[in-house]
């Protein structure tokens, strides 16, 4: 829905310009913060495509995909425009942290490590 109303800004613009009521409508810094955000929920939308388009995903291609989408969130945080949605790109770093661990995989992993040797 974002992406379609920041598609539409120059007709929702014009559209409220021509209505005798008083509507709110949205400062120029508003359709530029929609604008960012819009950007960085794009990486999250093409991993939701992925995974809602496999029938049974794997694990491991889950985990890769979750890793791109970090890439692309750590990108975009090295832009200075993209300061106004850093909080946002912030959150979505740490959901996809937490996402990507494996319930007892850490535990599991150490089992057979010892000492730096495979058992």
């Amino acid at each position: 829905m974002l992406v379609r109303f920041t598609e539409l800004e120059m007709s929702i613009r014009t559209t409220i310009a021509l209505l005798d009521k008083d509507v709110d409508v949205l400062l120029p810094e508003e359709w530029l913060l929609a604008q960012k955000i819009k950007l960085v929920l794009q990486p999250m939308k093409e991993l939701t495509d992925f995974i809602s388009g496999e029938k049974y995903p794997s694990a491991s291609s889950v985990i890769i995909v979750i890793q791109g989408t970090q890439e692309d969130l750590k990108e975009l945080k090295t832009k200075k425009e993209n300061h106004a949605v850093f909080g946002l790109m912030e959150s979505l770093e740490s959901e996809l942290d937490d996402a990507r661990r494996i319930p007892g995989r850490e535990q599991h992993i150490h089992k057979f490590n010892i000492s730096g040797s495979t058992i």
